[in-house]
């Protein structure tokens, strides 16, 4: 996170990189990490960001779908932050129905206020993808047929472009 807040912009902490030695590692080597693993704030979330999904909770709701007067905000902990292949706790005490959604995160670089469309990608760091899981029993009954997890499922997300989310869910 201070590399991030030291260099807002990607070319900047590239350019503060020392890129000259050529190390090799095999995947099975490291464990990769989330790429920001603490926030130092909560994660700002919008819901019902796209129409399907708006179609989704709206048929769920036997209502008709329309989109928000205004972005839907809520936030999740900085301590829910997990990496792939990470564990995700599941206690049925919490929720019997915990459910899960594959989010596509924007890692914000830059502060700004207002800013033009046309500027908005000179504030973006990059881009990840993020299972949200945990919403209080939430959407999976939405789905046909509703789905819920449980210990020892395997959730796979894929977002093209950047890549695949794997993490499995273990008791507690």
């Amino acid at each position: 996170m201070q590399l991030l807040i030291a260099h807002p912009s990607r070319e900047e902490l590239l350019a503060s990189v020392d890129l000259s030695k050529d190390i090799r590692v095999s995947r099975d080597q490291i464990q990769l990490l989330a790429p920001i693993p603490r926030p130092n704030k909560n994660v700002i979330c919008m819901g019902l960001n796209y129409f399907d999904h708006i179609a989704e909770a709206a048929s769920a709701a036997g209502r008709t779908a329309r989109k928000p007067k205004a972005p839907i905000v809520f936030t999740k902990a900085n301590t829910s932050v997990i990496g792939p292949d990470a564990a995700i706790p599941d206690d049925p005490e919490v929720s019997e129905q915990l459910d899960w959604e594959v989010e596509l995160a924007i890692i914000i670089g830059k502060t700004g206020k207002k800013i033009p469309v046309d500027k908005v990608h000179e504030h973006i760091f990059g881009y990840t993808i993020v299972i949200a899981t945990g919403t209080p029993d939430g959407v999976g009954f939405a789905r046909t047929p509703a789905e819920y997890l449980k210990a020892g499922d395997v959730v796979t997300c894929k977002v093209e472009g950047i890549g695949v989310l794997e993490n499995t869910l273990v008791a507690v």
